[in-house]
């Protein structure tokens, strides 16, 4: 149930013809991350491309946001319990249990 016919040997690409494909491949590869990715993900332009495209602004701005965002985690996972969703309507009773809208207790 083959639909496809084997190329012959003289119709492959021979060894050297292969090695060059994949270099090219690699030194493309390694000039676009250095002048595409590395700019728009992490702000870091040794080229100036990125500058000129506008790529080393949002990666900037994404490393900002990340960095901000680490240090909010960093808040909530050492700081006090804290609401963000409205004003506080819970009452408390002597035990500490809390008691209102959502009815969940603090220790």
């Amino acid at each position: 149930m083959h639909n496809s016919n084997i190329p012959e040997d003289r119709e492959l690409p021979s060894t050297q013809k292969l090695l060059k494909s994949t270099i090219i491949a690699l030194i493309t590869a390694i000039v676009l991350l250095i002048t595409v990715v590395m700019p728009a993900e992490y702000g870091v332009d040794p080229t100036g491309v990125g500058n000129i495209l506008g790529l080393k602004r949002m990666g900037e701005i994404k490393q900002a946001l990340a960095a901000e965002l680490a240090a909010d985690e960093a808040a909530h996972a050492h700081g006090p319990d804290t609401h963000t969703h409205g004003p506080d309507t819970h009452t408390h009773d002597e035990e500490g249990h809390t008691h209102g809208p959502d009815t969940h207790t603090h220790d």
